[in-house]
């Protein structure tokens, strides 16, 4: 019946609005580019890799105000989420969306 089977896009996976790191709903944009960022706070490699890319975001962000980065977290609780992203200048699927961070992963 669904033969043959279509992956779904990234808007279909996407929840339809982000948090910013001042806890503000960002409502989903399909004008933009959208990069998923999966990290998390207990993940070394990840926070040694983390300053990279908000350079790199910056960088991007100066050039072409259609490119957004979004964090989606593999932190264990909410209070570790909130440490880790509140240092990171992009948008973040919601922590408390579980249902939303699990499509992605």
């Amino acid at each position: 019946k669904n033969f043959p089977w279509t992956a779904p896009t990234l808007k279909d996976i996407l929840p339809k609005e982000f948090v910013n790191n001042n806890g503000e709903k960002v409502p989903y944009d399909s004008s933009k580019v959208y990069g998923i960022y999966f990290s998390a706070s207990w993940c070394g490699p990840c926070k040694a890799f983390t300053p990279r890319l908000i350079e790199t975001y910056k960088a991007v962000k100066e050039q072409n105000k259609n490119f957004e980065i979004v964090f989606c977290s593999r932190d264990r609780d909410q209070n570790s989420f909130d440490e880790y992203f509140k240092k990171m200048p992009w948008l973040a699927i919601d922590f408390a969306d579980r249902q939303a961070r699990d499509r992605k992963s």
